[in-house]
């Protein structure tokens, strides 16, 4: 046949016929084909999908029904499409070939699973009006498949009365007005919305009271103030035991002793067991040999009832060579309906992360793509309640898809305003804030490099630290990073053996104390606090988590003298002329407003005592003042020379002082 005419499928949902009885049926397989799907069977990440087929010149007509409803296709030769739509879940479409003299032919069925949860969508919306704060659910939209009207609102949020002072838990209006908060502070109000269909969903939105007055805090330009004073830990499960996640649950109280508020899991969603965590197979599951869901939720749970929180390591760039869609892909070629999940070059071969071949990269120009990592993020945020994620090779992302990440943050602070979202990622690219991620890493201007690789020769084998190419390094990354704040870090699981193992305990020491001095979020590692030694790659066994304790009062009091002295955590830096300046780095922390104390911070990198000479801005000079001068690390008075201009600080071969002045009023 030749021309484009209208033709009805016939859609089976789950199997069942509905409607009138049908003819009699041959089955495809007991007679020569007539009808055929070209479609494979798939998972799909949507709520439609185009599906072809082939039915030959002796059918008569061809239908496609799901329920009772016809479904209009085009039809032209021997060649059918349509676009379906579908349902959450398993989706049996079964095309029908109606055969001269009253007789039809069925199709093998094609199986199509939706695994996107069909929900309504909540948008907490809020806007102040003088010393009210309104907030309202009424962008909030119906289900996506399978529509519903909206018919329930709730609501919830700490330290939140209505306008007439009710709990605004007694709400079930979809907007509510707020009286305003009497106390300064960071508010977050969480909205739900559910259907007729029993379905819900939640989002949040967040304001701030300042001096009395309130204001509507975008995520996307300004995050959570919890952030600016995390300290990270990372922790690797398997480092800690078997299975991993019980096992740094069992170890959450020594962690939280350091003063530590912030556990990043490394990879825990499911991979080969031979590998570390970053070829994934699927990005909505816990990986066996970590523990399960419910022990995820429990160290979760954990971690909050302490104050903590925690973040995700989540891997978007790349998949593993073994996750069931790449394997599907290679077998079947262009007619997997995975084929086009991964990235490919001009001759049609897939693109690797790197060299790696165990990890082809994902195609981001794929809508299904973008769809299916966006719920990956929100469901471990929005049903396991983690508090933000760690991105990993971020970058590569942002090479392919510019666009993805913005998208990415827009959703997951509609669910949770106050998440972190980390880049695997240089600070010095503006990009990061564009996009709404509130940190990257102290990276230079090349990928993976960090501002110790070059200063302490990482590739080398001779221990010393290059003070100047450090502090270069440092004040190029402040100059850069536009508001983002850096995640500095002495060791992570791609920096080899140990910081301590190649530089040695006093430079350890001191280079800890210049991560909780510097503007930026300082990152432990696993084991940091026992001092151990080993290399993350290719270390299967967990720590023997014994002794170390000097390791963890050095650490600790770096930790508390960074929550002490506000300046560490609030003001900016200003790096200063120091003699010697190839052993010595010297800067203050100050608040451009003048609200906050400064603090002057002088650190011995070279491992000899000596006096530091280190000359004052005048305004530095009029806050420290003749008064007396005592080190807040060590809690303990200092004679400190002053000269016109300097003062002469006197340091311990790796050692570090913090000063505290006094607020400048002029």
């Amino acid at each position: 046949m030749h021309g484009s005419r209208a033709v009805a499928l016939v859609l089976v949902a789950f199997g069942v016929a509905c409607g009138a009885p049908a003819p009699r049926i041959e089955r495809a397989e007991e007679v020569a084909p007539r009808v055929a799907f070209a479609s494979m069977d798939a998972d799909v990440w949507a709520f439609e999908r185009r599906v072809e087929g082939v039915a030959d010149d002796a059918c008569v007509d061809v239908e496609l029904r799901r329920g009772p409803s016809e479904i209009e296709v085009e039809r032209e030769g021997e060649r059918f499409v349509a676009t379906v739509p579908l349902g959450s879940g398993e989706n049996v479409l079964v095309a029908r070939c109606e055969l001269a003299g009253g007789t039809s032919v069925e199709s093998a069925p094609l199986r199509l699973l939706v695994r996107l949860e069909d929900r309504p969508r909540a948008v907490v919306r809020a806007r102040v009006e003088g010393d009210r704060v309104i907030v309202d659910l009424e962008s909030s939209t119906p289900a996506e498949g399978r529509s519903a009207p909206l018919v329930r609102a709730s609501w919830s949020g700490v330290g939140l009365v209505t306008e007439g002072g009710a709990p605004i838990e007694t709400v079930t209006d979809r907007a509510v007005v707020l009286q305003r908060p009497a106390n300064d502070g960071e508010y977050v109000v969480q909205g739900e919305i559910t259907d007729a269909m029993g379905r819900g969903d939640r989002a949040a939105a967040r304001f701030v009271v300042e001096g009395g007055a309130a204001r509507v805090s975008d995520p996307m330009r300004e995050h959570a103030r919890w952030i600016a004073d995390a300290v990270i830990y990372g922790a690797v499960p398997f480092l800690f035991g078997a299975p991993g996640l019980p096992a740094i649950t069992a170890r959450i109280d020594a962690v939280r002793a350091l003063g530590v508020d912030t556990i990043w899991l490394s990879p825990i969603t499911r991979s080969p067991d031979d590998d570390y965590g970053y070829a994934v197979t699927d990005y909505f599951d816990v990986r066996e040999s970590y523990g399960t869901t419910e022990d995820l939720r429990a160290l979760v749970e954990a971690a909050h009832a302490r104050g903590m929180r925690v973040l995700m390591d989540f891997v978007p760039n790349h998949a593993s060579d073994r996750h069931p869609y790449f394997e599907h892909a290679q077998r079947f070629g262009p007619r997997s309906p995975y084929y086009e999940f991964f990235d490919r070059d001009e001759g049609g071969e897939v693109t690797h992360y790197f060299d790696w071949e165990n990890l082809p990269n994902l195609e981001y120009a794929h809508p299904e793509v973008q769809r299916m990592m966006r719920e990956a993020f929100a469901h471990w945020a929005r049903d396991l309640d983690v508090d933000g994620f760690r991105i990993d090779a971020a970058w590569g992302v942002q090479q392919r898809e510019p666009g993805f990440f913005r998208a990415l943050s827009e959703e997951l602070y509609r669910v949770d305003p106050q998440l972190l979202l980390i880049a695997e990622a240089s600070a010095r690219d503006p990009y990061w804030r564009e996009v709404g991620f509130a940190a990257a890493y102290d990276w230079t201007d090349e990928v993976g490099h960090w501002a110790w690789r070059e200063a302490t020769g990482w590739s080398g084998t001779d221990p010393g630290i290059d003070v100047p190419a450090l502090r270069e390094a440092i004040v190029a990354t402040e100059r850069a990073r536009d508001g983002l704040e850096v995640v500095r870090f002495l060791d992570n699981n791609d920096t080899g053996a140990r910081f301590l193992t190649r530089q040695g305990r006093g430079a350890h020491d001191a280079a800890s104390m210049l991560l909780f001095t510097l503007p930026g979020l300082p990152a432990l590692f696993t084991g940091a606090e026992i001092g151990a030694e080993y290399e993350p790659y290719a270390h299967e066994e967990p720590l023997v988590w014994e002794g170390g304790e000097d390791v963890a009062r050095v650490l600790a009091r770096g930790i508390a003298t960074r929550r002490a002295v506000r300046a560490l955590t609030e003001g900016e830096l200003v790096m200063l002329e120091v003699d010697p300046a190839d052993a010595v780095l010297a800067f203050l922390r100050r608040d451009p407003e003048g609200d906050v104390a400064p603090a002057l911070v002088a650190i011995e990198l070279s491992g000899e005592a000596r006096r530091a000479r280190i000359t004052l801005p005048a305004d530095a000079q009029r806050t420290f003042g003749a008064r007396a001068w005592r080190d807040r690390l060590q809690d303990e008075a200092v004679s400190v020379e002053r000269r016109a201009g300097e003062v002469i600080v006197p340091l311990a071969a790796h050692g570090a002082r913090v000063f505290e002045g006094s607020v400048d009023r002029r």
